[in-house]
């Protein structure tokens, strides 16, 4: 663009260097537009004041400060340009939308709108997928609302596996929800919040876990809702709660659970009533609701034949999965032929069916425990199943129990008790983390058949050894196996070889059916009371503690 220098009554400038002026020519456009009133086609007349300090740009020495002092660019008529096309592109006006949680008023300021329960929209900008994407996050106290993007620390990262997510994770947190007020009603504390002399509940109800050392979905379990003190009770459930043969009796009679009947079957006819029968009137609806189906508990009892014999054939699991299948199979026949067929009207055909029971049978397996309740009442210990306590998931590590608790005064004359199940911490837990129990020294196969998982690093896995053979070949098996059951050593010669370690029963049991009569300085042909005599005088307890601390 050509432009004319005109001067007023200040001095002519000096000659510059070769770069100032194309640099003062953009300075002087700028300044000229920016201190423009009106729309005129030139500027006359207005002149800069020098400034008091000196300049720091490279381009300009000391000497050279004043020699725009007084000079104005003005564009000539005939450059074909206008004021109008030297002004930048205005911007466009702000979007906002409603939002009833908005920030409070600020005050208005020059040249801006006055603050309001908004949030601004970005306008439309190429590279924003056409203007529908918009910041949002904290909002800056100046007059106008700014948007920012949100960012999450590691201390505020949002915990899906609590909550869960998509339309099957919010049927289950309605199933929770439903559950947990239940157990409220009930006398369970699950509140969040502390009560008059009750601190807020330590755990809560997680729709998905994650198993902590190989990081495989679980399903649901507890997870600590706050840090957890070691021996701290993590929950507690009164007996009414619980599903027993009591309470199997309760609802078909005596004439349909006898007192010989096993407490398994018991438990298993009367969850399918609750279930199939009583559906959403059974008093508990609100458990059965979260308890899972045959297919999601995975047990290998319940699989198919086909599947046992592709996936587990030439393994124990296999043998011993056929053989519990069998036995479930075998004794809803039997039902089937008694009570069914006696009391129609208690078991409807179309809710007690196989499928349906199997359902209960593993149900039962992965979930109930065996309660020894301290006040003396019963006389064997107690097969229940535990809401709440049994969505806790397995630790082999985990030293953790459900246990039985009886409180109150049983003293002659007064009889008040009630009865809880308990389960208490072995360990310090932090915030959000999963708690565990134990149940029980299970290997892989065990934890298949019943439970319907596995894991790698299971500290108690091992694989069955039978030893039997070996002493049924060796001389004088009968004396043998009768001292060996005196030393309490199973004499069938079946033990578990674990991965890093032998037992002591298997190493007492392989020694004693070794021995050969030599061994006792006795001839091939002594009395077995002779032979009887040596082998209690052997020390195999200490012979094999001392083997087995070599190996390590």
């Amino acid at each position: 663009m050509a432009s004319r220098a005109v001067f007023t009554d200040q001095e002519r400038p000096r000659p510059c260097r070769s770069t100032a002026p194309r640099r003062m020519c953009i300075v002087g456009i700028f300044l000229a537009f920016a201190s423009h009133s009106r729309d005129f086609t030139a500027w006359l007349g207005q002149s800069w004041k020098p400034r008091s300090s000196p300049r720091s740009s490279p381009g300009l020495r000391a000497t050279q400060l004043d020699d725009l002092d007084g000079v104005v660019l003005v564009p000539m008529a005939d450059d074909d340009v206008s004021i109008d096309d030297m002004k930048p592109p205005p911007l466009p006006d702000l979007q906002v939308e409603e939002r009833n949680d908005g920030p409070k008023k600020f005050p208005a300021l020059d040249g801006m709108r006055p603050s309001s329960p908004r949030i601004a929209k970005l306008p439309d900008v190429e590279g924003l997928e056409d203007g529908k994407r918009s910041l949002t996050g904290e909002v800056i106290a100046t007059g106008m609302e700014l948007s920012l993007p949100k960012t999450k620390g590691k201390a505020g990262k949002n915990k899906r596996w609590l909550k869960g997510r998509g339309a099957a994770k919010r049927r289950k947190l309605e199933e929770n929800s439903r559950l947990e007020k239940w157990l409220e009603t009930n006398g369970v504390w699950v509140s969040e919040t502390a009560a008059w002399g009750q601190p807020a509940a330590g755990v809560s109800m997680a729709v998905e876990t994650r198993e902590q050392t190989e990081n495989e979905v679980s399903g649901r379990g507890l997870v600590a809702r706050r840090d957890i003190e070691q021996y701290e009770d993590l929950a507690r459930v009164p007996k009414p709660l619980l599903l027993t043969k009591e309470s199997s009796c309760e609802v078909f009679g005596e004439e349909c659970i006898p007192s010989d009947m096993s407490e398994y079957p018991a438990i298993a006819l009367h969850l399918v009533y609750e279930k199939f029968v009583k559906k959403e009137e059974s008093f508990w609806a609100p458990y059965i609701a979260v308890l899972p189906s045959t297919e999601e508990v995975g047990a290998s009892f319940s699989w198919e034949d086909e599947e046992l014999n592709t996936l587990l054939n030439g393994s124990i699991c296999r043998n011993m999965s056929l053989y519990l299948k069998e036995q479930v199979r075998d004794e809803f026949k039997r039902h089937q032929a008694t009570i069914f067929k006696q009391f129609p009207e208690k078991f409807p055909a179309e809710a007690f069916t196989h499928d349906n029971y199997v359902w209960a049978y593993a149900i039962l397996f992965s979930r109930a425990v065996r309660l020894d309740f301290p006040d003396g009442q019963d006389e064997e210990d107690t097969v229940a199943l535990v809401p709440y306590i049994d969505l806790i998931n397995h630790n082999p590590n985990s030293e953790s129990r459900i246990r039985g608790v009886s409180e109150g005064a049983n003293v002659p004359g007064i009889t008040s008790t009630e009865r809880y199940v308990v389960v208490r911490s072995d360990r310090y837990y932090n915030k959000y983390e999963q708690i565990y129990i134990t149940y029980g020294k299970k290997s892989n196969a065990q934890l298949l058949m019943l439970y319907g998982f596995s894991m790698e690093r299971n500290t108690q896995d091992s694989v069955t050894i039978a030893a039997g053979q070996l002493m049924e070949t060796s001389p004088f098996a009968d004396v043998k196996k009768r001292v060996l059951d005196e030393m309490e050593v199973p004499p069938e010669g079946v033990f578990p070889l674990y991965r890093d370690r032998f037992t002591n029963e298997m190493m007492m049991y392989l020694r004693m059916a070794i021995i050969q009569p030599e061994d006792l300085d006795l001839d091939d042909d002594a009395d077995p009371k002779q032979v009887y005599r040596a082998l209690k005088q052997l020390d195999i307890k200490q012979a094999t503690g001392e083997c087995l601390g070599r190996q390590s």
